[in-house]
């Protein structure tokens, strides 16, 4: 078996992709698409509103979203940032598949099927990949769920602002 097919194979392999080897990569492609495009106009709204609640908390402003009753919106905003990110990896690596496919080069260095290897274990444990983002996304949860469960009574809810818009910067740097 050539470097050519052992990459092809690899690719296939990962849980990112979900595709068995003889489906079309122009069907995963458009789909990823779709899925890339809704995640990223469901990650722009939420986020937007996310950002005007927690500014008008910070300044006193009365606004139409309060903070105290987004938080449901706090989870899908993250939610939906995770879902771009997951979304842009697998077109990139759709793409590689498509080139690969209709590529005449037979040969690669193994070493690249090595880190193509070793990459998509890390993509595999994004929670290990940062670990401060991982533990941000905890407390938001935490916050998140105690005060939907506690019908928005949970008075320590407006402290969840720092760790939101911390976890939204360190994203963006990510």
């Amino acid at each position: 078996m050539d470097s050519v097919t052992e990459r092809i194979d690899l690719i296939n392999s990962l849980e990112l992709i979900g595709r068995e080897r003889n489906e079309k990569v122009e069907m995963h492609l458009q789909s990823n698409f779709y899925i890339l495009l809704l995640s990223c106009i469901a990650f722009s709204i939420t986020f937007i509103i996310v950002l005007l609640a927690a500014i008008t908390e910070v300044s006193g402003i009365d606004f139409r979203f309060n903070w105290n009753k987004i938080s449901l919106i706090v989870l899908v905003s993250i939610n939906a940032y995770d879902a771009i990110g997951n979304a842009l990896y697998k077109r990139i690596i759709l793409k590689h598949l498509k080139f690969l496919e209709t590529s005449s080069a037979n040969n690669f260095d193994l070493q690249l099927n090595d880190d193509l290897s070793d990459i998509a274990s890390i993509l595999h444990k994004p929670l290990r990949r940062n670990i401060i983002l991982g533990a941000l996304m905890i407390i938001i949860l935490i916050g998140c769920i105690t005060q939907t469960f506690m019908d928005n009574q949970f008075i320590y809810y407006k402290f969840f602002i720092i760790p939101t818009l911390l976890f939204y910067t360190l994203a963006s740097l990510n």
